[in-house]
């Protein structure tokens, strides 16, 4: 798939906040936050509808930029959970770091509601500041 679209991936322990952009634009912005209990499908619905050409995966990092066991956590969550998609709708998957991207999301929208796709935002900022020069 050759698509211009992008999502962010913050996955936790009980939800995964979702992010889109355009990677023409590059504005990010909250699509959707998936209860863990509902996904795949869930996730599943949300990609199809987005039909992304990468989907970018938070990375969880310590303070030395060195991967963590929730690191590896997250990349056997993301293997055993976007495989499938990945082979179906034809999208890259890229892990980018997500240090403090929750605390960020928490610092500019206090509603705890929200903290999970905003900070899916942050994540997706983070892939455009590392990926300038490449498209997709």
């Amino acid at each position: 798939m050759d698509s211009n679209n992008i999502v962010a991936l913050d996955v936790g322990e009980k939800r995964i906040g979702i992010a889109r952009a355009n990677a023409v634009a590059k504005l990010p912005e909250p699509l959707t936050i998936v209860d863990t209990s509902k996904q795949p499908a869930g996730l599943k619905d949300a990609l199809a509808q987005q039909q992304p050409g990468v989907v970018v995966v938070g990375m969880p990092r310590n303070m030395s930029g060195q991967e963590t066991a929730q690191s590896q956590a997250i990349r056997a969550w993301a293997e055993g959970n976007l495989s499938e998609l990945q082979a179906e709708l034809g999208f890259k998957v890229v892990y980018v770091d997500e240090t403090l991207s929750s605390v960020e999301a928490r610092d500019l929208y206090p509603d705890k509601k929200h903290i999970d796709d905003i900070a899916a935002c942050y994540i997706l900022q983070t892939y455009f500041d590392t990926h300038k020069d490449k498209q997709g």
